[in-house]
């Protein structure tokens, strides 16, 4: 190998350590939002169906990778079970804090959530005909069988289904979603509890 190409080989060699040392360094940032994203984090949940059905279904999300695009940070999450309609999709949060997701594919974004905090209101368009408002409501304790936790809790109202009630949610900060309930005369009781998590390289419970 002549001096030239030896020369570029090196800089090459450099140029790739360096950004695995910067995806590394990302990767290791301690994200203490509502919806922290870093590789290994995973949330558990129990989900109990209404319609007086009390059997119990159980629901995994976990941070897998991450992915570098025209300088944003995208980390690639995946559920179980899985589904043809479920081969894992991509989040990444904006300059403020929004939180914008792609597909698997990752194809044209939209908006997951908005940066939660006290006092928060809004109406989020998820599609063409899916869109519902959700409100701050008051900061509770929660307590699961992940642990007890101090949340925000947020009312989510439905805007173009006439079926579906209002539903709440919980979330802690630097955990992330802890709880979803739905009550009606018509269908029950309806809840989402975590279960078990690991985020931040913390286990919950």
């Amino acid at each position: 190998m002549n001096t030239k190409y030896k020369t570029i080989f090196i800089l090459l060699f450099m140029c790739l350590l360096t950004c695995a040392r910067k995806t590394k360094t990302e990767n290791l940032l301690k994200d203490d939002s509502y919806l922290p994203l870093a590789i290994g984090n995973c949330w558990r949940y129990r989900k109990y169906p209404g319609y007086g059905v009390f059997e119990y279904d159980i629901e995994e999300t976990k941070v897998i990778d991450t992915v570098r695009v025209n300088d944003t940070l995208f980390y690639k999450l995946t559920k179980y079970p899985r589904n043809e309609d479920n081969r894992g999709f991509f989040l990444y949060k904006d300059s403020v804090g929004n939180i914008w997701a792609k597909d698997s594919l990752l194809g044209p974004s939209w908006l997951y959530q908005k940066k939660l905090e006290k006092n928060l209101e809004y109406i989020h368009q998820y599609s063409d005909n899916d869109s519902f408002r959700k409100s701050f409501i008051s900061v509770d304790t929660i307590k699961v069988p992940a642990g007890e936790f101090e949340c925000l809790k947020f009312k989510v109202t439905p805007l173009n289904d006439t079926i579906v009630p209002p539903f709440y949610r919980w979330y802690s900060k630097g955990v992330g979603h802890v709880m979803t309930k739905l009550e009606s005369k018509e269908i029950g009781v309806v809840m989402k509890i975590l279960v078990r998590a690991k985020v931040n390289g913390v286990k919950y419970p």
